[in-house]
């Protein structure tokens, strides 16, 4: 499956993008998952485009400024 939490966008109820829910939910996901997880998108993907229909968080799924210490 595929999961994760992006870095900037508008916010959907609760769910609010920003770096810091997103490295909450980074850290959360791996203590989780332990080994099976396997983290990808380092960074934003700025070719996609963002639409009202995805809260315009499409392109800020990167986690290359993710520090989880």
């Amino acid at each position: 499956m595929e999961s994760g939490w992006p870095s900037q966008g508008g916010a959907n109820g609760l769910a609010v993008p920003s770096a810091a829910n997103q490295k909450i939910a980074i850290r959360n996901i791996v203590k989780a998952m332990g080994s099976d997880v396997i983290l990808f998108s380092a960074y934003d993907e700025t070719w996609k485009e963002d639409t009202a229909a995805t809260k315009n968080t499409e392109r800020h799924w990167g986690i290359k400024d993710l520090t989880l210490s």
